[in-house]
């Protein structure tokens, strides 16, 4: 009888979450790659928008339960705290003008999707992002919890936007 411990996962040995992601999607034949011609396609993919719903309630529920432990439900995170958020960030300038809160939700959605399935950034580092930048007064009002998720996604998107794959992405659009 084989110890369970001593099984290796198909994927323990991977080099990166995209690498995991790419035979994932391969099996569950959605479409994947890594390599989008430009931040338009990351930022308008459905896929990724699907995908970056739940990676951002999730760790948007984590955060809030790590301010306040009373906090216990999970929560959908607000499309129009996702729409100010992107708005207010350094991908406005990517975004179509006439576009509904809901549209604006999935792109903030597809970019968180597309940098964590890259592996530029863990599930950790968003949490503790979002953590870090959510106010302490959650439980006051939903006014409160809405004005400070609008924030802390501002704070998340604007980090993502610093790092060096979007950087080379964009130089590599404007050439």
């Amino acid at each position: 009888m084989s110890n369970p411990t001593n099984k290796q996962s198909k994927f323990s040995n991977q080099k990166s979450s995209s690498e995991f992601y790419k035979i994932l999607f391969q099996k569950i034949k959605i479409p994947f790659s890594p390599d989008y011609a430009n931040i338009e396609d990351i930022l308008y993919s459905k896929h990724l928008a699907s995908l970056g719903d739940a990676l951002v309630n999730y760790c948007y529920s984590v955060a809030r339960f790590a301010i306040n432990p009373l906090l216990t439900s999970s929560v959908r995170v607000w499309d129009s705290s996702l729409a100010t958020a992107i708005r207010q960030s350094p991908f406005n300038s990517y975004i179509k003008k006439r576009i509904s809160q809901g549209e604006l939700g999935d792109c903030v959605e597809a970019i968180v999707a597309w940098t964590y399935m890259i592996g530029a950034i863990t599930l950790e580092n968003i949490i503790e992002i979002l953590k870090q930048n959510l106010p302490q007064e959650l439980l006051k009002n939903k006014k409160i919890e809405k004005d400070g998720a609008t924030f802390a996604f501002i704070s998340l998107l604007e980090h993502l936007y610093s790092l060096d794959i979007f950087k080379s992405l964009l130089e590599k659009n404007n050439k």
